[in-house]
């Protein structure tokens, strides 16, 4: 039998050395509402995973106007989060939810 190598999580065993180097600022929009970062879920594990990986990562999640909050601004763990305030565009009508939908990326432009 044929001796193997062992798994090495490594980007220099890939020759990806070069691009392991470069450090990325990433700018994470999303339509889900996103509080705390240490809740598991896929998009926030993503997230933790590039800032465990050196990245500076920046989240941008609407917060719907029923909640009665205003726009806020977070740094927690390394990770920067804006929640904006919204129009409604989960659990509402028909219509409240289009016209939020339409008008998200307007809001989310406008506050960064």
């Amino acid at each position: 039998m044929g001796k193997t190598k062992p798994f090495v999580h490594s980007p220099m065993a890939y020759g990806l050395w070069p691009l392991a180097c470069i450090l990325m600022n990433v700018l994470f929009l999303t339509v889900s509402r996103i509080t705390d970062i240490n809740v598991r879920g896929i998009y926030t594990d993503l997230m933790r995973r590039f800032r465990d990986e050196g990245h500076n990562v920046h989240i941008v999640s609407p917060l719907e106007r029923r909640l009665k909050q205003k726009t806020q601004y977070i740094e927690k763990d390394g990770i920067k989060l804006l929640n904006v305030r919204t129009f409604n565009i989960e659990k509402t009508n028909l219509i409240e939810k289009g016209i939020g939908t339409i008008l998200l990326a307007y809001q989310f432009h406008q506050v960064i």
